[in-house]
């Protein structure tokens, strides 16, 4: 019995994060009332996720108002599929723009200086890397994974491969786009490719390239200075003409 209640209670909880992805996006707030209703849950039931999402800081929960800024959005949708729910449902009350901005986030308050949707050419074809990240000499290329359709191994190593052609590219051309990527008075520059994902994965690195759990992303790059040579893959740019 006891386990039959907990599995309900589970159902209930990922349906009522759901909702408030739903009823949050673009910074609206939503009510206690319209979470019962859209997640067909007793408003009791409600009132207590709430409180414990609360309490956890996952929301804010103000004149019987519920709101919650990226940051607590990313951990919502982190413990809904903690929780079970579909990938698919979570990413589509999800969009490309607070998942990238998240990671700029991350990378700023760890002293980087950031760059969206750097685009550049190398021997004519046009490449898009979603996010760089320049501190000093070093330079993270990053790749969003916001996938709708779970998280297979053959599609991370696919989408592994994509990015390090990119970031090679990148390297290539590097002393072309010194200006763009924030590079100063540097005249060498280190390129890692790197995927960040929004939920965890069995693989923390594929094929010398970290694969990151947003949620996650504070604490690899306080731990990046001890992993860079030799475990991740890595390519070195000359800027010195």
């Amino acid at each position: 019995m006891c386990e039959d209640l907990g599995l309900i209670y589970g159902l209930v909880s990922r349906q009522v994060l759901l909702s408030i992805l739903r009823g949050t996006r673009g910074g609206a707030t939503v009510t206690p009332d319209d979470l019962a209703e859209v997640s067909r849950t007793a408003r009791s039931l409600v009132f207590a996720d709430l409180a414990n999402l609360s309490s956890s800081g996952l929301l804010s929960f103000v004149d019987d108002k519920v709101n919650a800024d990226s940051g607590q959005r990313m951990a919502l949708a982190a413990e809904a599929l903690r929780q079970g729910a579909d990938p698919e449902s979570v990413c589509r009350k999800l969009n490309w723009q607070e998942f990238e901005d998240i990671t700029v986030i991350a990378l700023n308050s760890n002293d980087y200086r950031t760059r969206k949707h750097f685009v550049f050419r190398r021997d004519k074809l046009r490449h898009e890397i979603d996010v760089v990240g320049v501190k000093g000499k070093l330079a993270l290329c990053v790749d969003c994974k916001h996938w709708m359709y779970g998280w297979q191994r053959g599609r991370i190593i696919n989408a592994v491969k994509n990015q390090v052609e990119r970031t090679k590219a990148l390297a290539a051309e590097a002393p072309k786009y010194q200006e763009k990527l924030m590079l100063g008075q540097e005249n060498q520059l280190l390129l890692i490719p790197l995927l960040v994902t929004l939920a965890d994965v069995s693989s923390r690195t594929v094929h010398g390239v970290p694969v990151v759990p947003i949620l996650r992303m504070k604490a690899f790059l306080s731990e990046l200075s001890d992993m860079i040579c030799p475990p991740l893959l890595s390519f070195h740019a000359s800027l010195v003409d």
